[in-house]
Order: C-alpha cells, then sequence, then structure tokens
C-alpha cells in the first residue's frame, strides 16, 4: 500500500511539472515583464544569495541553487543532497531539472544581442568588438570577483609573512610556552580557512558567471545563423565547431580568466615583503617570477598562433568527417572507403603536429610555473649566502613559505592566460559570423492588393563567395574572394587574387538573374521552366531574400510556403515534419495525407505518421522525402507557395494524383509558383515563364507561347518528338487507338486522311490541340537538338504530308478539357492496396521488439556506468606506446619531481649544518647534527652552494625532457584511438547509419576528441605531477614526526569517504553532460542544412527555442559537473586545512625532538598541501572524467559491426572481373534491420550481358531494394545474386563495389575542386575528364568557370544547380565505366532537352555496359530492352516493351496510359 502511495505522489509530482516551472520562476524572483530593471534592482536576485542562510522549500524541480544563502553557496552545500542523491541514484532525475531563469539561454541570448546591438550602433560593424561586449555583460560580476581576489590574495600573504615567521622565530629561541604556540597554530589554521572561503566565492561567481556567458553567446550565434542571408564560405562542419566547442572557451575563459588577475598582487605584495625579510637579495626571487611574465606572453603568443593553426584544421578535418557521413552511401557504393580514410588521415596527420606543437609549449609552460617558485628559493639563497649573509630557518622557509603561497597565483596563471588566449581566437570566429549579412524583406511593396510577387527590372546575384581554398589563403596573408553566381565564377579570379583588400570589397559580383519582370497576382498559378543552370532555383531565392538585389525592385506580399528540389526532412516524426509547429486539425490532415498520396506508406510504418524519422529522411525514399515536404507546404495554409521541381521524385501515378488533387484542388486559389522540368504539367498553370541565362526569354499563356513558335514552342515538341520516337523504337503504338484522331483534331488539313465519322472513347473529347500546337505555328523554330529527330513530327504535323497515326501521349495531352484518369482507391486509401515496405524501410519497424519502442528509428545514445574500465586505460597505454613507454615517462615525471623536493629537503640539510661547529640530535631514532652558526662560515659552503644549484639545472633538463616524452606519449595515444575509431566508423554497415545520427558521431570525433587530444594531457601531466608532489609533502611531514602518521587515519578515512562519493558523481555528471550535447549537434547540423527552408516558413523563432531548451537541458548537469568539482574542493581544502593544524600542533608539543630547520620544512609543505591536495583529488576525478570520452570513442572503436572491406578469400574473383555483366537474381528476400518485414520477397529474375534493362513501379515497391541488395549495403536474408558466375556474397565488399556504378537519385558533390569531384582519386587524364564533361553536356558551363577544373564547390556543391549536379555526378560515372552501372532516377532534375541529349550519350557510351535504369519518367525507359515492374517487393512484370503493350491487363501498359491522361484538368 505504501508503495502504491509513493508511486501516486510521483505521478502527481510528474504531472505538475509545468506547474512547478512557473512556481519557480515566481521564487526565483524573476520579472517576466519585458521592461528592464535597471539600478539595484536588477541584482536583486543576486544579492538575495548574500543573506547567510535562505529557508524555504525548493520545488523538486528547481534548480538547488534557487534557494541557496551565502553560507550555502560558499561551502556549496546547496549541492549535497543533489549529490548524495546521485551517489545513490544515478542522474536520472536530473533531466528534469530546469536551469534557473537568470542562467537560461533566452535570457542571456537577449542580453547578449541587446548588448551587441548597442555595440555595433556606437562603434560600427568594422569597429566592433565582441570582446568588448562579452566585457560589459559580464562587468558586474567581474569587478565584484576582482575585490574578492583582493581579499583572497590578502589571506595567501598574510600566513607566510605574519604567522609562518613570527612562528618560526618564536621556535628558534629555544624556550616556548604551548598557549602561545597554540596561538600561532590557530592563526595559520584560520588564515588558511579564509584563504579556502574566499576562493570558493571566486570560483563560484567565475563557474555561473561561465555558464551564463556559455548560454549566451552560443545561443545568440545559432540565433544569427538562422537569420543569416547565405552561409558564404561558412561550412556546416565551421559552424558546429563554432556553437559547440567555442562556447567551452567562452566558458573557461569567463570562469578562469579573472585569476590572472591574482598573480600581480601577490607578486607585488611577496616582492615588497621579500626586500624586507632579505634585503635586496630578495628581489633576486622577485625578479624570477616577474621573468616569467615575458615567458608567460611568449606562450600566450604561441598558443594563441598553434589554437588558430590548430582550429584551422580541426575544422577541416570535421566538415570533412560531417560530409563523409553524410554522403556515406555513396562513398560506400563506389568503395571509396580507403582513400577517404586517407585523405581524414592526412588531415589528421596535419592536426597532429599542431596539436603537439601546441601541446609542447603548453607541457613546458605548466612545469615551469610549478617549479619558478623553487628557481627563485634556489637562486636567491645561493646568491644570500654567497654574501656572507646569515641565513636562518625562520627567513628561509618563511621565504619558501611565501613563494609557495604565490606558486597559486603563478600556478594558475598558464591555464588563465590559454583561456583568454584561445577565448580571442574564438571571438574573433564569433564576430566573423555576427557581422555577415542577415536575411530582410523587400523594402518595396506591391502596388495591388491583389499581386503577391512582383519584380521590376530585378538583378540578383549571389555575392561574393571565399571558397575553402581561397579562404585558407586569404588567413595566411593573401586576400581572395571568388565570386559565386549560380555555379559560375567570374572571369578575373586572376585580378581579384592580386588585388588589395579595398578593392575586393568594391568587387561587383556577377548576376545570377538579369532583368527579371513579372507579376505574380493572388490566386494564380504560374509554371517556370527552363534548362539545368538558367536561373530557376535563384529565382525562389530571390523571392526568399537570399540573394543580392544588385537593381530593380522586388515586392512580396503574403506568408511563404516552400518546397526545395532536395527536400529537407528533420530527425522527427513523420506527422510533426508535416505539421512543422502548427496545431494538429485531423480533418484537414488526413485530407492533406491523402492528397499527397501518404496514407499508403503510413500503413506501411509501423507506428503510422508517429513514426520517426532519420536524420535528413534517410530511411524514406526520395519520393516519400518530396511528398511529406509537399504535404508540409500544403498544411501550412501560407498565401504564397514556391515548388521547386517538386515531382522529379515521384512516380508517373503518384505525380498524377499530387498534380490533379494538390495543384488544381487544395492549392486553389493560393498563388503558386511552379517550377518543373516535366513539361506536361504546364498546361495547367495560367501562365508560363521560360527562362534562359538568367534572364526571361517568353512569358505568358502556353497557348501564346506555342503560337509565338520559339524555344519554348521547339522545347515542347521535342518532348513529344522524343516520346514518339521512344514509342516507334519500342514498337508500342497502338494503331486501334491512334486511328481514332481525326485530322482536324490537329490541324485544320483538308487534304488530311481522316475519318470525320470516328468517335473518340467515351469520357476522353478529343483534345483541341491547336492550343498546343497553334494553327500555323510552323516547325522551322525547332532547335537544333530536335532538328535530328524532326521527321516524326514532320510526318505528324506539317501541312502536306500523309496523316501519321498520332502516338498515345498527344491523345489526350494538356486538354484542359479531359478529365484525369483517376487513379486506383488502392493507390492512395489505406484500404486493400499494396502495401509497400520501402527500400529503407526502418521505419516499418522497431528493433525493440515490444511496445515501447515502437516506431523509434534512432536509437537512444548509450550511458556508460561504472568506473572507467581498466581496459580503457590498458588500450590507452598500448595507443601510446605500451607498458615500457609509459613506465618511462612516470620515471621523468618521478624524477622530475623529486628534484624539486630534494632541492627543499637539502636546504633543511644544509641549514642544519650550521657553520661546521655541530652537537648531535635524534629525530625519529635517526641522529643528524644541528647547529644555530651561520652557515656561510661553513668550510664546505662551496660544495654546498654547488650541489644545492646543480638542483636547478637538473630540474630544467628533467622538464624539457617530460615536456617531450609526454607529448609524444599523449598524441600517439589520441591519434591511435581517433584512428582505430574513424576506420572501424567507415567498416560499419549501413545499418549503423540509419540508426544513429550524424551529430552524435561527430560529436565524438569533435568535442570528444578535442577533450582527448588537448585537456586530457594537459589535465593528466598535472594530475600525475600533484600526485607526486602529494606524496613527497606528506614524506617530509612525516619525515619531521612519525606521529603525524597517527593523526592522518581520520583525516584519510574522511577523505576515502568523500573521495568515493565524487568519483561516482562526477563520472555519470561528466557522462550526462556528452549525452546531451548530442542533440545539440543534430540540431545545429539539420538547422543549417535546412536553414532556406526555415527562413521561408518563418520558423525560425521555433528553431531557436528548440536550440535553447536543448542548451538549458544540456547546462543543468554541465554546471552541476562544474560546480560539483569545487564543492569537493572545498571540503578537501578544509581538510589540508586540518593537516597544517596537525603539522603546527606536533610541531608545539613534540618541539624537544625537533630542529627549526625541520619544523620550517614541515610547515612549509604542510601549508602548500593546503591548496595542492584538492587541486590533485580534484584533478584525479576530472582526468578520470576525461576519459569518459576516451571511452566513447573507444565504443565506436571496438563496439560497431564491421563489413568485410578487403578481406580476401579463395573464391574472390579475376582482376578482370565482370567481364561479361550477366546478372543473376534467385530467389532474393532482403530486410533492412532484424525484426523488420521484407523488402525483397523471393525475387528472381536474369539479365543478359549488355542488356539494358527499365525497371520502374510506384514508389516504395522495392526499385532501390534490388540497387541496395546488389551492392551489398544489407545483405540477403535469403537467395543468391550471382555476376558472371561468381556469387557475389563471396565476394569482398571493396572487390564487389569498386566493379560496379551508380548515379544516385540524389546528387552528391564533396568540398573541394570539379577536378577532385569528377576523379577524386587522381586516376585519369584531364582530357578524359573534358570528354566525360562534354558528353554529359556540361562541358560548357565548367569551361566559364574561372579556375575551370579547379573551381572549388561549395558545401552539397550549393554553388551548381540540382541538374548540374546530377550531370556531374554522370561524368564520374562515365569515368569509372564499369561494366555494371545503375541509374537511380539519374536525370530526374534535368530538364526535358538536356535529358534527351544525356539518354543519348548513356546510350552511346554505355553501349557495351549492362545497365538497371530506375525511372519515375516512363520515356525514359522505353528504350530498353527489357522492362521491369516492381510491386510490393516482387517483381510482377518483367518482359520487352512490345511485349507488355500488347497485354490488355498489363501494369505497364496501365503506368503508361495514366501517363498520357495526366494534363487534363479538373
Amino acid at each position: 500500500m505504501a508503495d502504491r502511495n509513493a508511486d501516486i505522489e510521483e505521478r502527481v509530482e510528474d504531472l505538475s511539472l509545468g506547474i512547478l516551472e512557473i512556481e519557480a520562476k515566481s521564487e526565483a524572483g524573476f520579472s517576466l515583464s519585458p521592461k528592464r530593471e535597471n539600478g539595484i534592482k536588477k541584482y536583486r536576485n543576486a544579492l538575495s544569495h548574500a543573506i547567510p542562510v535562505r529557508r524555504g522549500k525548493r520545488s523538486k524541480y528547481e534548480f538547488p541553487l534557487a534557494k541557496a544563502g551565502c553560507f550555502s553557496s560558499i561551502f556549496y552545500s546547496w549541492l549535497s543532497p543533489t549529490m548524495w542523491k546521485v551517489f545513490r541514484k544515478g542522474v536520472d532525475f536530473i533531466e528534469n531539472i530546469q536551469i534557473l531563469d537568470e542562467d537560461s539561454a533566452k535570457v542571456n541570448s537577449d542580453r547578449f544581442e541587446r548588448l551587441w546591438k548597442e555595440e555595433v550602433r556606437t562603434m560600427g560593424v568594422a569597429k566592433s568588438s565582441f570582446a568588448r561586449v562579452l566585457y560589459r555583460f559580464v562587468k558586474t560580476r567581474i569587478i565584484v570577483t576582482f575585490f574578492i581576489i583582493l581579499i583572497f590574495c590578502a589571506f595567501c600573504l598574510a600566513n607566510p609573512i605574519f604567522l609562518i615567521h613570527n612562528f618560526l622565530n618564536y621556535l628558534s629561541q629555544g624556550e616556548i610556552t604551548i598557549g602561545t604556540g597554540l596561538a600561532y597554530v590557530a592563526g595559520v589554521f584560520l588564515c588558511e580557512a579564509g584563504r579556502t572561503l574566499t576562493g570558493a566565492v571566486v570560483w563560484n561567481l567565475g563557474y555561473r558567471s561561465g555558464v551564463r556567458v556559455r548560454a549566451g553567446a552560443t545561443s545568440f550565434l545559432f540565433k544569427k545563423i538562422l537569420r543569416l542571408k547565405s552561409l558564404k564560405n561558412k561550412t556546416v562542419g565551421e559552424l558546429v565547431n563554432l556553437v559547440g566547442n567555442d562556447g567551452q572557451r567562452l566558458f573557461e575563459a569567463t570562469a578562469i580568466g579573472p585569476l590572472v588577475f591574482c598573480a600581480p598582487f601577490v607578486l607585488l605584495g611577496g616582492s615588497i615583503y621579500a626586500v624586507f625579510l632579505l634585503g635586496p637579495y630578495g628581489l633576486i626571487g622577485t625578479l624570477i617570477f616577474l621573468g616569467f611574465y615575458p615567458f608567460a606572453a611568449l606562450i600566450s603568443r604561441l598558443t594563441t598562433k598553434f589554437r588558430r593553426e590548430g582550429i584551422k584544421v580541426t575544422d577541416k578535418r570535421v566538415r570533412m568527417m560531417s560530409e563523409l557521413l553524410t554522403c556515406v552511401k555513396l562513398i560506400k557504393m563506389y568503395a571509396w572507403e580507403k582513400p577517404f580514410a586517407k585523405t581524414i588521415s592526412d588531415i589528421r596527420s596535419t592536426e597532429r603536429r599542431v596539436l603537439e606543437k601546441g601541446a609542447y609549449v603548453q607541457s613546458l609552460s605548466t612545469s615551469i610555473a610549478g617549479m619558478v617558485p623553487v628557481f627563485s628559493s634556489v637562486i636567491t639563497f645561493i646568491a644570500y649566502v654567497a654574501s656572507g649573509n646569515e641565513l636562518t630557518a625562520a627567513k628561509a622557509f618563511t621565504f619558501v613559505s611565501l613563494l609557495n603561497s604565490m606558486r597559486f597565483s603563478l600556478g594558475v596563471l598558464p591555464y588563465a592566460i590559454k583561456a583568454l588566449a584561445e577565448v580571442f581566437v574564438s571571438m574573433t570566429r564569433y564576430k566573423s559570423v555576427l557581422c555577415m549579412e542577415e536575411i530582410t524583406p523587400p523594402r518595396c511593396s506591391v502596388t495591388s492588393s491583389n499581386q503577391r510577387i512582383a519584380m521590376q527590372d530585378a538583378t540578383f546575384s549571389w555575392g561574393i563567395i571565399e571558397s575553402a581554398e581561397k579562404k585558407h589563403n586569404h588567413d595566411n596573408g593573401s586576400v581572395s574572394k571568388p565570386e559565386m553566381n549560380g555555379g559560375h565564377f567570374p572571369d578575373d579570379t586572376t585580378a581579384l587574387r592580386e588585388a588589395d583588400e579595398t578593392t575586393m570589397l568594391d568587387a561587383v559580383p556577377e548576376p545570377s538573374l538579369t532583368d527579371i519582370t513579372f507579376v505574380l497576382e493572388k490566386g494564380k498559378l504560374l509554371g517556370v521552366c527552363g534548362s539545368v543552370g538558367a536561373g530557376k532555383t535563384s529565382l525562389i531565392n530571390a523571392i526568399l531574400g537570399r540573394m543580392d538585389l544588385l537593381s530593380g525592385k522586388i515586392a512580396v506580399n503574403g506568408s511563404i510556403a516552400y518546397v526545395p528540389q532536395q527536400a529537407w526532412i528533420t530527425n522527427t516524426t513523420v506527422r510533426e515534419n508535416i505539421l512543422f509547429g502548427l496545431p494538429y486539425n485531423e480533418k484537414r490532415y488526413n485530407e492533406i495525407v491523402r492528397a499527397c498520396a501518404l496514407n499508403t506508406d503510413f500503413h506501411t510504418f509501423v507506428s503510422g505518421d508517429t513514426t520517426e524519422i532519420g536524420e535528413r529522411g534517410l530511411n524514406l525514399s526520395g519520393g516519400q522525402k518530396q511528398r511529406i515536404s509537399m504535404a508540409r507546404a500544403v498544411y501550412s495554409d501560407s498565401e504564397i507557395y514556391l515548388l521547386d521541381d517538386p515531382l522529379s521524385a515521384v512516380d508517373v501515378h503518384v505525380g498524377q494524383h499530387i498534380a490533379n488533387e494538390v495543384l488544381l484542388k487544395m492549392l486553389k486559389g493560393k498563388t503558386v509558383l511552379f517550377i518543373t522540368h516535366q513539361l506536361q504539367y504546364l498546361v495547367h498553370c495560367d501562365e508560363v515563364m521560360f527562362l534562359k541565362e538568367g534572364q526571361i526569354e517568353e512569358k505568358g499563356t502556353h497557348d501564346e507561347l506555342m503560337q509565338q513558335d520559339r524555344e519554348y514552342s521547339g522545347l515542347i515538341k521535342m518532348f513529344y518528338t522524343e516520346q514518339m520516337e521512344e514509342y516507334e523504337e519500342a514498337d508500342t503504338v497502338p494503331t486501334e487507338r491512334l486511328s481514332s484522331l481525326s485530322t482536324s483534331d490537329i490541324h485544320n488539313d483538308k487534304s488530311a486522311n481522316a475519318n470525320p465519322g470516328e468517335s473518340t472513347p467515351i469520357g476522353k473529347p478529343p483534345p483541341p490541340l491547336e492550343r498546343l500546337f497553334s494553327r500555323g505555328a510552323g516547325m522551322g523554330n525547332i532547335s537544333p537538338i530536335s532538328r535530328n529527330k524532326a521527321p516524326p513530327l514532320e510526318r505528324m504535323f506539317s501541312r502536306g504530308a500523309g496523316m501519321a497515326p498520332a502516338p498515345p501521349p498527344l491523345e489526350r495531352l494538356f486538354s484542359r478539357g479531359a478529365m484525369v484518369e483517376k487513379p486506383q482507391p488502392e493507390m492512395f486509401s489505406g484500404g486493400q492496396g499494396m502495401r509497400v515496405e520501402r527500400q529503407f524501410s526502418t521505419l516499418s519497424s522497431s528493433s525493440s521488439g515490444d511496445g515501447d519502442g515502437e516506431g523509434k528509428l534512432i536509437v537512444a545514445e548509450e550511458r556508460s556506468t561504472g568506473t572507467v574500465s581498466k581496459e580503457i586505460y590498458r588500450q590507452y597505454i598500448q595507443d601510446g606506446g605500451g607498458y615500457l613507454v609509459c613506465f618511462g615517462v612516470f620515471l621523468i615525471f618521478f624524477l622530475s619531481v623529486a628534484s624539486q623536493t630534494g632541492a627543499n629537503w637539502f636546504l633543511s640539510f644544509w641549514l642544519n649544518q650550521g657553520n661546521g661547529n655541530n652537537t648531535m640530535i635524534t629525530i625519529n631514532n635517526a641522529t643528524m647534527s644541528s647547529n644555530n652558526g651561520n652557515i656561510s662560515d661553513h668550510p664546505m659552503r662551496n660544495t654546498y652552494t654547488l650541489i644545492y644549484g646543480m638542483f636547478v639545472v637538473m630540474m630544467l633538463v628533467l622538464t624539457f625532457c617530460r615536456a617531450f616524452v609526454f607529448m609524444k606519449a599523449t598524441l600517439k595515444a589520441s591519434s591511435g584511438l581517433h584512428d582505430r575509431a574513424f576506420k572501424n566508423i567507415l567498416a560499419s554497415p549501413m545499418e549503423f547509419f540509419d540508426t544513429t545520427p550524424t551529430g552524435r558521431i561527430i560529436n565524438r570525433f569533435s568535442a570528444d576528441m578535442d577533450e582527448v587530444d588537448i585537456r586530457l594531457p594537459m589535465q593528466a601531466e598535472v594530475f600525475i605531477t600533484n600526485v607526486l608532489q602529494v606524496f613527497f609533502s606528506l614524506l617530509m611531514i612525516c619525515y619531521m614526526s612519525a606521529w603525524f602518521l597517527v593523526a592522518m587515519i581520520p583525516l584519510v578515512a574522511l577523505f576515502a569517504c568523500l573521495f568515493v562519493m565524487f568519483v561516482r558523481c562526477a563520472r555519470n555528471l561528466k557522462r550526462l553532460d556528452a549525452v546531451t550535447k548530442s542533440p545539440l549537434v543534430s540540431h545545429i547540423t539539420a538547422s543549417v542544412q535546412g536553414i532556406t527552408t526555415i527562413h521561408a516558413y518563418g520558423k525560425m523563432e521555433e528553431f531557436v527555442a528548440t536550440f535553447q531548451k536543448l542548451l538549458d537541458t544540456n547546462s543543468v548537469p554541465f554546471f552541476i559537473f562544474y560546480s560539483a568539482s569545487r564543492w569537493l574542493s572545498v571540503r578537501l581544502d578544509l581538510l589540508c586545512v586540518c593537516i597544517s593544524g596537525t603539522t603546527g600542533l606536533i610541531i608545539v608539543f613534540n618541539y624537544d625532538n625537533i630542529t627549526p630547520a625541520v619544523a620550517g620544512l614541515a610547515l612549509a609543505f604542510a601549508v602548500q598541501m593546503a591548496g595542492l591536495f584538492q587541486f590533485t583529488v580534484r584533478l584525479a576525478i576530472e582526468t578520470e572524467s576525461r576519459f569518459t570520452s576516451v571511452q566513447r570513442i573507444q565504443e565506436y572503436a571496438k563496439d560497431t559491426s564491421e563489413e568485410d572491406l578487403i578481406t580476401v578469400s579463395d573464391t574472390e574473383p579475376p582482376a578482370d572481373w565482370p567481364a561479361d555483366g550477366r546478372i543473376v537474381y534467385n530467389r532474393v528476400r532482403m530486410r533492412y534491420r532484424e525484426g523488420m518485414p521484407l523488402a525483397l520477397k523471393g525475387v528472381t529474375f536474369s539479365v543478359e550481358p549488355q542488356e539494358k534493362i527499365g525497371i520502374v513501379g510506384r514508389s516504395g515497391s522495392g526499385k532501390s531494394s534490388l540497387g541496395v541488395a546488389l551492392f551489398r549495403l544489407v545483405e540477403a536474408a535469403s537467395g543468391t545474386i550471382v555476376i558472371d558466375g561468381i556469387d557475389i556474397s563471396k565476394v569482398s565488399h571493396y572487390n564487389l563495389r569498386s566493379k560496379l556504378a551508380i548515379i544516385p537519385q540524389d546528387p552528391v558533390l564533396f568540398v573541394g575542386t570539379v577536378r577532385y569531384n569528377l576523379d577524386p582519386f587522381s586516376e585519369h587524364a584531364e582530357v578524359s575528364l573534358w570528354d566525360a564533361l562534354k558528353k554529359c553536356h556540361v562541358k560548357d558551363t565548367i569551361a566559364g568557370l574561372d579556375d575551370k577544373l579547379d573551381a572549388m564547390v561549395v558545401e552539397n556543391g550549393e554553388n551548381f544547380s540540382v541538374g548540374e549536379r546530377q550531370l556531374l555526378c554522370l561524368a564520374r560515372a562515365l569515368l569509372r565505366h564499369s561494366k555494371i552501372l545503375m541509374l537511380d532516377e539519374a536525370t530526374a532534375a534535368i530538364d526535358t532537352e538536356t535529358d534527351t541529349l544525356v539518354q543519348t550519350t548513356i546510350k552511346e557510351t554505355f553501349s557495351d555496359c549492362t545497365m538497371l535504369i530506375i525511372a519515375h519518367r516512363l520515356n525514359t525507359v522505353l528504350s530498353c530492352d527489357r522492362i521491369m515492374v516492381m510491386e510490393d517487393g516482387k517483381v510482377v512484370e518483367f518482359d520487352k516493351p512490345s511485349a507488355l503493350m500488347s497485354k490488355s491487363d498489363s501494369k505497364f501498359k496501365a503506368m503508361l496510359e495514366a501517363t498520357e491522361g495526366q494534363p487534363s484538368s479538373s
């Protein structure tokens, strides 16, 4: 019963989460008013933490700090309940904790934005400074921190100056009282406690300020990115790195940077007292400290230099990784894993060389900073004694204690300088994005409310874009900014390279669209066509405001919906992709789903429309993605619809259905700009616009343009001529159907052989073809391309010619009076229709097998629990060179620290020698000499001086050796880890990429790799050094008195409890931090890739809100993790204060057996322990936490299953395989993952050598799955595929895929040159490249670029149109010239004219190849030897086109007839 009540209470608490959030905001004193508070009021919430004790119950999901008072904040007591709960129950509950509003991303982002706007308004864009904005953001907290640091420094100096010096002098008198001794010990105790607590306040302020800066700056930057007009030279990988990793730099600079103030104050105070203590010789030690500052400045410059170089190379590697993962399917199909791995390996080698330089410099800085106090004391004392001055134990160890107190300020200085140096690089990168141009709405307004889009003499360009390569040159001192204009670079890049900065800024970009004038009125449908690269997509981008208006006017009036040529799909459910943030209206939603032909798809998904879609829609077919994109547009109920060739990715039936149901019905009354290469749809349009070379060549209604008989008319005629010839070649023209048309239906030709009495089929009235080929329209204006095919057309239409029967496509084409043949109900309804197991449909099943994970595709990121396993450390050591190297590194560390401790021990020994007239005393059963005489009078003074000085030489030599060896070992380990993980990732099967977000993988190779490369070695080095220093410190205290071991027992017990508790908590918090960061990376990546769509729909605020929510979710474990380290530090520092007190008590009560020199030595090491011990323990936990990054990368280096890429077996084929190209599928059954339905269901067919097979079928019928099985992207569940007599399952993936070629539906171009994209591995001569480009009819485009084959291709090939990208991919396949070629909708985005040429090229060039051609345009497969019809994962028809057309019940025939009937109106 009690359990049941507890469960009910838990549920009630969960349900009240929303209320509690509001309550938390209210209780935190956060004002929801948009009015900004001024004066002291704005610090109201911060000052509430100054109240000594605050009482009040905290809400369950409120951040623990909300109710913390002064004492709770100083001692971090507010975190204790959370630490205990994490220790007992894990970190799951933290996911529900809400960050405080004053620390949230939204509040701080808005403040950053306000400050930046004020900065730009005051200083101008060019002179604006992000550093100044950052300072203003944290100014008050920095000032407060500054004053607290002053108090901290006072405590640091007070202990050696006032307490230790007087205490040692008192001990030197010989007669002491217990009361006075205890008073001195109490003073030391209180002074150390004060130093600890003021230090805690400094860190508290620093961490909280850092969290705010990180949240505000990254959120503001992300908001800015979404507002950009264009990304210019920024890549997705670079922006991910900027938002992800550079946010960490800002945090570190804000948290650690203020500690740079410590050094000058401590140094000044220490210098004054050193002169008072030792006279002018005290300045020697001070000057050595001061000399460290120029050294630190040099280190800072070098660190900045190497960091800038490193970031550049890291960005390049992350960008390459991002691109590789995005295009992994193509890379696998082309067997390019090894070459790409080599490319990234080369980049990694360059990165490693830069990292080695930075690591060596950083290691020297850290090591020397720790040794400066020892250097100072050794050189000062040698000079002091050599001058004949008396050096007493009180003077010596007061000075040593003073230097150790100054050591903290110097010890933290390298970290502070490094953080500040790195943040300056980050701020420069931030400013480069913040100064980029934002998208703005058109300034002009329409002249009539009936107008939606109006342009008048408008000329647009893409602006000047700096390519990646030239950006690199620019960064290295040269200026070079080539222009980009829809794929064409200007002719004067050479001149631009030599131009100065001013000239560059004055450069006028070449226009992509010129003198565009048109008006699109409300409710009109405007069709836009033109060849590849004519400027069609640029026109839409101009309307969306993403191009620069050079001259003229543009006005847009109304909300916009946009369907891009390549659909952008988010990693959410199908329904969420369609709704796109709008409320769910079931009736309207279902109507749109039916209109977009998605019903059948939903029924095949395991959870219907609540099924999760993978990143970039990777588990959907091209048609499914496009229809979801279309449904999203229709559901938005916008006033203007911009459709960029939306039907190219869908099959005939679906295209017909969408054209009829969406374009003509659901969007009736809406303003639609419809770009298409499928010319049969243009008759529906109220007006047609024909673009050529960025200009409007023709504009008018379809009938008017046909009458003008110019290029548009020629294009239309060529389109149908081609179809006619395809029918003739395939012998598929059913004459009994064709004879039903009278000649008068075509021309008013009285001499034509006609049968006026012949009737037209019912329901299909005779088409008024004069609308298409208007009366008197001559044929003389047909383009040269179509004239070669003129005779059939002349026979059909020219006056005086005998009337040939019209082909089926012309029977009902473009007839406004004809009805679209209604699709079969089962095609689009959820009834008894075909159930499609889509080729990638990981949507169709859950891997879990139970209801809980139903519809879930993306596998949740794993969270390791428990300690980092020994295997992780073992493997890291092996990667670093093995146990022998590890032992050698540790030995050098040991000797280095031993030399430092040895110097202080020798000083104590020397002081005990006095003037050589020694008495013997016993300490800890050991007899040693003691003399209070002047050591400068000792006869062996020069020998002692030489030995003491040699310690400096020994420390320097060991330091340089240690830095070099440690740097080499750690970077060898991180590079080995990177290489193994990357190799394993690349060898993983497609299932891994289908279920793992790209952002998650990128996070491992960016943020986690950054941890392993930079932070882990730096922390590990300091940790090892500090462990040894703690060891030698305790050894020296025990050397003074064995009683200290007794006092250590309770302290060790307390330490063990804290350590065990903290280790578990810190480890889990660090992992939660990493896990909650991955969705951030994925969201950034997806948002940047879909930035045009986000702009078009006006969803910037929603995506920013999502980012801020994800960032706030990450900020909770992030802040708690760093606060937890301070929680431990305060407690360990207080523990060390107890050690100092215990040491003092032992000295007081055991003074008879201790010399002042030994007492000073023990006390100096005890005081040093106070800061050192907590820092060491914290470093131990944080170092292990950093090792979680090693563990996360190791998981990818070991856990993913691999393909046998280069495994060679006895059945490996000969080098010339396949010689013929015969393919046999025998009962092939295939599913995409275990537990999923079959995508191929016992497919059996054979293809003869050099045979051309056309593969058709509706979306999701299994067409592309044939290719997936052929390339073994997914292994067949059963059955075999045999090529030239060899079972491909017996052949390695590399040997198989390298012998095949594919041109995918989505064209893939890589960042690099055109040459690199055509021939990534330099296997072909330049003449071959130009020949391939010529055959693909894209030679002129490339020749028009300034650098021609060496012209840069930006990320995703965005500086080329989709059609041009497809042609370049075709050229790539031509160069490969494999015996077997698959074309998966390879020409979907190409205009009809170019498609005709390309099809001819394919037939000629690949005449000796076996070809599998998947197509939605049926005319592209009519000339094939045989046609295969796929349905429901099975082959339902497979025969010659003529044979299929002769069957009355042929599915192919039905599809073809549906094509003929498409253009009718409703």
